[in-house]
């Protein structure tokens, strides 16, 4: 993600000159602006805010903004580094830097020259009401923060530099706040919930602090039926699953006839938020979100037995999160308090970075798909795009894994495997790796899978009738096994319309072996054409290659399956070894395009080459 996109970079530049504010509006202080954005305005920034709160200019002590609010109880000092290589002493003397210029501050007055004027205004409007303990001093910087050294900034923090509360945010946190905040609003802004009794349990560790109470059932069911499509969910791994579970059985069988229990039965819900204060028998709740508990909150929002008159005690922990919700510590404790319940691999995934800008990728291309990321959760284009264009990330990750890295059989055979081998993962949807996809080609992919998926349908429908009114053995035996091939092809199809287009069109050279080495640097050859969807115009050629790949794949299987050596005991076991694929299925292929260049599958995929074309 380039550190400020061409449309925010204009919109920014417009505001300050429409508004005639004063400010440098070079690359750097843009970028500023935007960090500040997208962290403290979500994505809402206004011309007042920059002209009050910028500080950017003469005798500034490196403080760049100043942020304060009326409803805020901490004044944030701000200062951004686009330079992309800092290193740890640069930000420490960075830091030190602010905190000195603090003491300045206090011994200024606003007519000093030494100081911005614009600065001290803000500051000492921000710090009133307010003390030292209230202040946080913020850096953005476009440095990759490795983990080394968030470890020695942290240690410097809490051993040597613990006189104001620090926030770092690197270009991975900064990437991925704004992430977030243009896939949609993840968090509930204000609301409250009441308290059952006086019972709470306070817990400190550094910046991390929480509380456990005990709310209203009644409470979190006005909570749900108002905010529930405010962001109530969005640092929950999913939402409300579709299906009646035994566990959505339970919560409302207590409910219906032991609610009094409902406290012993029940593990309640945690949420986190930005701030929360306990006034008046409520705890008011700032930025929070409920990370675990959703189907639990989904039954209880729903019921129609509670009220005032009906209400009982639900365990409530509230954990604050030091600086925003979007860092490792709510992400860690959604995927602790979730591991033992009834989730998916996917699930824990559905809040990363690489899914959210794959998902918004997709919605911003020209071609677009609605990803779902989150189970309960729809894409915000959901509405907008076909009924084929609507994929599951598991269903897009399998796509993927078998047409652009050809392993169909991994693809076919566990689809969770995506999720639980980290470096399968990474190969499929590791920022690097989705920043250079070609998503007009994977749309016409999707497309392809479903339309063969379809096709092959017809084709295993048309053979059973036939099988039905076979009577000779051996016809029936081979009919059967070819339903099987068809059954089990769907992966194996694209992935092989794929590498031929590869090797044809793209002169690569033929892989043999199946050793993933050699294969590399094949799947990572970008196609720019979109030839597939070409096909979309004329079917039928494509049903006819369809056809004629399947005949070679039928002959193919039927001649493996008697190799004593092959250990193949069905066409289901055939098509889920990438083995296979590589070494027997790839090879009859690689035969067909070095000594067969007019067979008819490679005329048909002529007609609609755009290179051949033009």
């Amino acid at each position: 993600m380039s550190p400020v996109s061409r449309e925010k970079k204009d919109y920014l530049t417009r505001m300050i000159k429409n508004n005639n504010i004063e400010g440098n509006t070079d690359e750097h202080y843009l970028w500023l602006l935007n960090c500040v954005d997208y962290f403290f305005y979500n994505n809402n920034i206004c011309p007042k805010d920059i002209r009050d709160h910028w500080t950017d200019g003469k005798y500034d002590f490196g403080i760049d903004y100043v942020f304060y609010a009326t409803d805020c109880d901490k004044i944030y000092l701000i200062q951004g580094k686009s330079e992309k290589k800092q290193r740890f002493n640069e930000i420490k003397n960075t830091i030190r830097d602010m905190s000195d210029a603090i003491k300045i501050f206090d011994d200024e007055k606003e007519t000093s020259n030494k100081v911005n004027k614009k600065l001290i205004r803000a500051y000492k409007r921000g710090i009133s009401n307010k003390t030292k303990k209230d202040i946080v001093l913020v850096l953005f910087t476009n440095t990759v923060l490795t983990d080394k050294m968030k470890e020695e900034i942290e240690n410097w923090k809490k051993d040597v530099f613990n006189e104001y509360r620090v926030l770092i945010y690197g270009r991975e946190e900064i990437d991925e706040k704004e992430a977030y905040v243009i896939s949609g609003e993840k968090t509930v802004d204000r609301d409250y919930l009441e308290c059952y009794d006086d019972n709470i349990l306070r817990y400190n560790n550094g910046d991390n602090s929480g509380i456990i109470l005990n709310i209203k059932a009644n409470s979190l069911r006005n909570l749900y039926q108002t905010q529930r499509d405010n962001g109530l969910f969005g640092y929950n791994l999913r939402e409300k699953i579709d299906g009646k579970l035994d566990v959505d059985l339970k919560i409302s069988t207590t409910i219906e006839r032991d609610r009094d229990n409902f406290w012993f039965y029940n593990n309640g819900i945690t949420i986190g938020c930005d701030n929360y204060t306990i006034r008046d028998n409520k705890i008011y709740l700032r930025k929070f979100s409920i990370i675990n508990g959703a189907q639990t909150t989904y039954i209880v929002g729903n019921s129609k037995d509670i009220d005032n008159e009906r209400d009982f005690s639900i365990v409530c922990k509230v954990v604050k999160s030091p600086g925003s919700l979007d860092n490792n510590f709510v992400k860690n404790i959604s995927i602790a308090s979730n591991s033992q319940k009834e989730i998916e691999a996917r699930d824990l995934y559905s809040n990363s970075l690489e899914q959210i800008q794959l998902q918004y990728r997709f919605i911003k291309n020209e071609y677009p798909l609605a990803v779902t990321i989150k189970r309960g959760v729809k894409p915000r284009n959901y509405d907008s795009v076909k009924s084929w264009e609507k994929i599951e990330n598991t269903k897009l990750g399998q796509i993927i894994l078998a047409s652009l890295l050809q392993r169909p059989g991994t693809a076919r055979n566990t689809p969770n495997y995506i999720f639980t081998d980290a470096e399968l993962y990474n190969k499929i949807f590791d920022l690097k790796v989705i920043s250079n996809y070609n998503y007009n080609l994977i749309h016409d992919i999707v497309w392809l899978h479903g339309y063969y998926e379809s096709y092959k349908l017809r084709i295993i429908n048309r053979k059973k009738e036939k099988k039905l009114k076979e009577k000779d053995g051996n016809i029936i035996r081979k009919l059967t096994d070819e339903i099987g091939v068809l059954q089990n092809s769907g992966f194996t199809m694209i992935s092989i319309l794929l590498y031929l287009v590869k090797r044809r069109y793209f002169s690569l050279s033929k892989i043999s072996g199946s050793s993933d080495e050699n294969w590399i640097k094949f799947s990572n050859t970008k196609i720019e054409t979109n030839i597939f969807m070409n096909f979309r115009k004329n079917k039928k050629y494509l049903d006819k290659i369809f056809e004629d790949i399947l005949n070679i794949l039928f002959n193919l299987y039927a001649e493996d399956v008697l190799k004593p050596d092959a250990n193949i005991t069905s066409p289901s076991n055939y098509f889920k070894r990438d083995e296979l694929y590589r070494k027997n299925i790839i090879n009859v292929f690689n035969y067909l395009i070095d000594n067969d260049s007019d067979n008819e599958i490679f005329k048909l995929l002529d007609l609609y080459n755009d290179e051949k074309e033009n």
